[in-house]
Parts: C-alpha cells; structure tokens; sequence
C-alpha cells in the first residue's frame, strides 16, 4: 500500500506507524508499507518547512480486514496441530518460535508446520504463544498466535476425582480438580436415585427408597476442551445410617 503526504513546501520526512511495517520510501514523501496483522492500524508522517524548526505530523487511522499473509491453525492441541502461513512469499524464510523454545528444532524453511501435544496424561495444560517471523528481501514481518497444548487433564480410569459425601437418602457429588474447558455435564445415578441438577460440574442426588442400599454407582460425562466426550464413574459405599461415606473408588468394577 502507498501513501503520501501531498505538500510541496514540505521535506524532512520520517514515517512510521501501528501494527505496520515500512516497505520503502522512509525519508520520502512517498512511502509503501504492509499491515503486519488485523485489527486497528495507523500510519503517521512527521516533516518539517524550510526555515522552520518546528516538526508537523499528520497521521492516518486504518481498519486492516485482513493481511496479505496470515498465520493461521487451531487454538488448542489435543494430539497434533498444523500451523502455516497463508500467502507465504516466493524466496521468503520463516523463523518458527514456541513459547520459550518450548521446542528445540522446528522446520525453519517450511511455511507449514505439525506440533505435536507436550502435555502429559493428567497434567494441566500448557499455554504459549507461537510465533513466525517471515524474511523477505525487502522486509521482515512478526505474526504471533497464542495456543494451548491440552491433554484434558482427566482420563476416563481416573475414578477418584469424583468426590462425594453420601448417605441413605442421598447426598452430593462433584469433580476435583475440575477438568479444563469442560462443559456440558451430565450427571446419572444408579439404584433409582434421582439427580437434582444437571450441566455443572457437581450436583445433588435425592433417594426415594425405602430400603437401605450397600452402594451406589455414580457417572458424569462431559465434553472436554478438545471437544471429545469424557466418561467417569465412581462406586460409593453407603453405611446403614445417615452418616455417609466419602468417594472409595473401585477400580476394578464396571458401571452397570
């Protein structure tokens, strides 16, 4: 893109400008640039007149709808992501940069790249900030893209994180730690309990029965933050009064 400041009796011109990048023409009137990313963006002129010690500026407000390149990819990394660069010029090299060298080798002559997940079963996620920076011959541009490696955090074996305190006549149950970017919980019960609530990450169950029960089985499903379905249960003994028993898990059952 070209601008120019149209004032003849003008000279001693310096231009610069927000989320910009200078192409050619710096100490001109006229000036070329690129828009390095979307958003809200400005290019500013200051110059001087003859005989005059005094600096004028003008400067320009722009709305970039989009940039002639682009980094684009996923959010969140569940197994794997690809990352590239759209309208990557002819002869260009690109630096890739996750986070602080988060990892150790990258294709640095690619436009396109796959990063595998770094999290661990379990773990939290990890949050980061991807960057390529794009050399041509006539400039360089940054692009940068914050990203998420997730695993869930939860596994569908890991039973004792659903927590409770229980008794005859039912009682109440949650998750800890609460699984990162879950959403949509659904909560059953077996042994004609009846649930409470549902779509959070805890609730409450009620007991109609007349008759006392050894153990009742609890589930939750959910969509995690890689928009899978995560299935959990848990057993939960139950005592013969009102007192309660917190979470026992029972690994080697199935729910029925």
């Amino acid at each position: 893109y070209i601008y120019s400041i149209n004032d003849s009796k003008a000279h001693t011109f310096y231009w610069t400008g927000k989320n910009i990048k200078i192409v050619s023409g710096q100490n001109s009137s006229t000036v070329t640039i690129v828009p390095t990313q979307p958003g809200n963006a400005s290019v500013k002129v200051s110059y001087k007149y003859k005989n005059q010690t005094d600096n004028f500026t003008n400067e320009l407000p722009l709305s970039v709808s989009k940039t002639s390149m682009q980094l684009i990819g996923p959010d969140v990394i569940c197994d794997n992501g690809t990352f590239s660069i759209k309208n990557f010029p002819t002869k260009a090299t690109v630096d890739w940069i996750v986070g602080n060298d988060l990892y150790s080798q990258l294709n640095q002559a690619s436009p396109a790249i796959t990063l595998n997940n770094l999290g661990t079963p379990g773990g939290s996620s990890i949050y980061t900030t991807l960057t390529a920076i794009v050399h041509t011959k006539e400039y360089t541009v940054q692009f940068s893209k914050p990203i998420t490696f997730n695993v869930s955090g939860i596994q569908e074996n890991d039973h004792d994180i659903i927590y409770g305190y229980l008794s005859q006549s039912g009682g109440e149950c949650g998750l800890n730690p609460i699984p990162e970017g879950a959403h949509d919980f659904h909560w059953s019960v077996d042994c004609d309990w009846e649930v409470d609530m549902q779509g959070y990450y805890f609730t409450t169950f009620s007991s109609r029965n007349s008759h006392e029960i050894e153990r009742v089985c609890v589930t939750v499903d959910f969509i995690n933050a890689c928009g899978t379905r995560t299935y959990i249960y848990n057993y939960f003994d139950i005592g013969s009064t009102n007192s309660g028993t917190y979470s026992t898990p029972k690994n080697s059952l199935s729910p029925k």
